[in-house]
């Protein structure tokens, strides 16, 4: 079984650091104030959020390597991708809880999306 991660790696990575980005920026430009160091909590996000995300990482590696095999549109296999990204976000941030969940929960889900639309499937690449 030969595994692809080009893909899915650089998905990941831009979700990680997108999502702290976007709550940073949600909370300058809302004046919440609930975070006075950004560069603080943009680096412990970005560590934590690798840390924690890891199984969910598998879980899209292991989807992406089953789906993408599949004769369908490069379209419907991000929207499923997303699907279960979003899904084991929100799973994550359940188990984990706290009072910025939600929050968290809705920056890395839209930064899941976002990322999802600047890079190429590249199917072609990929042994069918």
């Amino acid at each position: 079984m030969e595994l692809h991660f080009k893909y899915p790696v650089k998905h990941w990575l831009t979700t990680l650091v997108l999502g702290p980005l976007l709550m940073i920026i949600y909370d300058v430009f809302i004046l919440t104030k609930l975070m006075n160091d950004s560069v603080g909590i943009f680096l412990l996000f970005l560590m934590y959020g690798a840390f924690f995300s890891l199984p969910a990482f598998f879980l899209y590696l292991f989807a992406f390597n089953r789906i993408v095999k599949i004769p369908i549109s490069d379209l419907i296999i991000k929207t499923t991708l997303n699907a279960i990204g979003i899904v084991a976000v929100v799973l994550t941030f359940l188990l984990i809880k706290g009072s910025m969940m939600q929050m968290l929960m809705i920056s890395y889900s839209i930064s899941l999306v976002i990322s999802s639309l600047l890079f190429n499937l590249r199917r072609k690449d990929v042994k069918q």
